[in-house]
């Protein structure tokens, strides 16, 4: 089953240090951050926070500094395969003769500290400058890193529920394009859960959809989310009766018509398994298109 993810956001740093400002601050410190000069980067907040400039950049600055802080690059030597990561195969041979492997890879962990700090100089940009969605996405995406999965969740609700407030009328870094609608936001954060997916959080997928949905009855993208935690479920009655809302608001949507023939196959119901597979089919991408057909061809060779 695949999730609708229809865009990504990179942050790259976390937060993009390319923005000239009026006060030499910010373009300072981005470049003793570029040249991972710390004592520099120190300095010049230190300096900064004597000014009693508090622009958005300033709590940026404070949070990217204690981030890096934070990060920390451990070696790990381990007998599982790791997914995902670059790593080194060692060969070995075990006490009955019989060739082992054992894998080392490098992983990123965060001081709690450090990214106390960071969250906490975030927390108070938010507070100062609510519609400045880079600060928002900032925190989200650093909860995220350290799974701390119900917190980034109820960021992500708050972000949504402050959209619909301001009329999505967000600011950002002057060379940088902010969603002005719903949809654009909501696919933003669609990056977010298909996080959560990968790593089988599915209760704070439901979480999350179910308060856009609260707020966005008609919402495509979670009507398929939470129709994802109930096929999981295998509760495939609501499943069905919450796919059929989204394929009547998109009757193309090849995702929402493959888990539809999907939920009809699980419940033994071979006629609308195919239709629903041959619309996808239809519509659908080439990998869809052969997933579906091999689909098909099995239910209709079943008697």
């Amino acid at each position: 089953m695949k999730t609708h993810l229809l865009f990504s956001v990179l942050l790259s740093s976390i937060f993009s240090l390319n923005t000239l400002l009026a006060n030499d601050h910010w373009p300072q410190f981005q470049n003793s951050f570029n040249k991972k000069d710390t004592i520099a980067q120190k300095n010049i907040l230190d300096s900064w926070k004597k000014s009693g400039n508090r622009s958005p950049e300033y709590y940026i600055a404070w949070f990217n500094y204690y981030i890096s802080a934070a990060k920390e690059e451990i070696l790990i030597l381990d007998t599982e395969l790791p997914v995902e990561k670059e790593h080194i195969e060692l060969q070995e041979e075990d006490t009955l003769k019989e060739k082992a492997s054992k894998y080392i890879y490098s992983d990123i962990h965060y001081k709690k500290s450090s990214i106390n700090k960071a969250i906490a100089y975030i927390d108070e940009g938010i507070q100062k400058y609510p519609s400045r969605l880079d600060l928002r996405l900032g925190k989200i995406y650093i909860l995220q890193e350290i799974k701390e999965y119900d917190e980034m969740s109820d960021e992500i609700i708050n972000t949504i529920k402050y959209s619909k407030q301001i009329n999505h009328k967000w600011s950002g870094e002057a060379d940088n394009q902010m969603p002005d609608n719903k949809e654009e936001l909501i696919n933003i954060m669609q990056d977010y859960i298909q996080n959560l997916f990968h790593n089988n959080e599915y209760k704070y997928i439901e979480k999350v959809a179910r308060s856009i949905l609260a707020i966005y009855p008609n919402d495509i993208i979670n009507l398929s989310n939470i129709s994802i935690i109930y096929i999981i479920n295998k509760k495939y009655d609501i499943a069905i009766k919450t796919l059929l809302k989204a394929h009547d608001l998109s009757p193309e949507d090849y995702i929402i018509l493959q888990n539809l023939a999907y939920s009809y196959q699980q419940k033994g119901d071979k006629n609308n398994a195919i239709k629903y597979y041959k619309l996808a089919s239809l519509y659908g991408t080439e990998e869809i298109k052969t997933f579906t057909d091999a689909a098909i061809r099995e239910l209709e060779e079943k008697q």
